[in-house]
This record gives C-alpha cells, structure tokens and sequence, in this order.
C-alpha cells in the first residue's frame, strides 16, 4: 500500500512525463505501411514495457527513464528521505511511482496517436486501461474517460449506446453551443444575461437609496 505523504513528496520532486507528439506517416517510399506503423508505435512501445520489467532503481534504469520518460539527460536528484508518516525510505514507493509514470506516458501516446493503431491493438488497449484505470499514482494520470475518449472517439457511458462514427456526426451539430445560446435554457447564455442585469439593477437601486 503506498503513503500518501511519500507520493506527495514524489509528484513534487519527480519531473512531469514528456509530452507525446502526433506522429505523421513517416515518408519512407520503399517502406510498407506496416513497416512505417511498427517504426512508430511498437518500438517506442517495446522499450517502455523494457523499463516495466525492472525491479532495481540502477544508474542504467535512471539514466533511460531520464531520456524516455522525461526527456532530460540526467536524472533528478532525490535524496534519501525518511517519510515521517510510514517512517521508510523513499525510494521504496519510487519505483512503482516510476511505473506509474511510464504507464501514464504509453496511454499517452495511444491516445495522442490513435489514428495508427490497430483494431486489435485498441482491443488490448481497453482491457489494460480497465486494468490500469483506478490504480494509477502518478500525477500526470488523465483519467479512464479521457484516454477512453481520446482513442475511441465515443464518451464512456456511451460506449454500448452509440457508435463512435454516429457520436462525432452528432458532436459536429454544436449541439452544446445550441443549448446554451437557446433563450430558454434554464443554464445557458441568456440566463447569464438575465442574472447580470439583475445584478447591476440591484447595484443601481443600492446607490440610490
């Protein structure tokens, strides 16, 4: 079980996770898709999963989380410090904290890069973000409805009600913005209007008596 008191002092001191990119088809001619595909997700994928696997906190495993995770050259100074709270070392919650990390950076990446991956991938991909979801420590973690959301293209409640093509042919409507402006909307753009000219009549009536 982990210490709250040390995961504070970890998101303080641990840099945040590098900001994945939207990768463009790699111009290769004599490449097939497959082959460009695998260069841009199954590599960087396969040395996340590398890092997962260590069990020991060594220079070499600081020194590729450093340029994979954060993309620093060096990894941060930690010092040795004693939770007043569960009265360990804080590097016993520092690995799994860095596990956390790369996990938030893979959904990340899936998510940033989803038009590349396969239906199959995408299948693997929820099952380990329900596997992941309520569990994760770090605080770059966007949450199960952002990364669902991002890589399916459908809200999560609405998963098994609407399919993602019908759901951003509707979500093109604007039918938030015609919601809101609507003069009847009991929550939208002319209630605020009404509450603001109630306001200032009240201000008004203040100054004269």
């Amino acid at each position: 079980m982990t210490c709250n008191l040390c995961q504070l002092y970890l998101d303080k001191k641990l840099p945040i996770i590098k900001e994945n990119k939207r990768l463009n088809i790699i111009p290769y001619f004599l490449r097939t898709f497959e082959s460009k595909r695998k260069l841009m997700i199954s590599n960087p994928v396969k040395i996340w999963k590398s890092l997962l696997v260590e069990k020991n906190i060594n220079d070499k495993f600081k020194k590729k989380v450093a340029k994979e995770i954060y993309g620093l050259s060096n990894f941060p100074n930690i010092n040795n410090y004693i939770c007043s709270k569960c009265g360990k070392p804080v590097e016993v919650y520092m690995l799994k904290y860095i596990r956390h990390q790369i996990i938030t950076k893979m959904f990340d990446f899936f998510s940033t890069n989803e038009q590349l991956l396969t239906d199959l991938e995408k299948q693997i991909i929820k099952k380990y973000l329900e596997l992941y979801s309520n569990n994760i420590m770090c605080k770059d973690w966007k949450g199960h409805y952002f990364y669902f959301y991002k890589i399916f293209k459908v809200p999560y409640p609405l998963r098994n009600i609407v399919s993602p093509e019908k759901y951003q042919t509707k979500k093109k409507y604007n039918l938030e913005d015609q919601i809101y402006f609507h003069p009847k909307a009991s929550d939208g753009f002319a209630q605020e209007c009404w509450e603001a000219i109630d306001a200032y009549q009240n201000f008004a009536l203040n100054l004269n008596n």
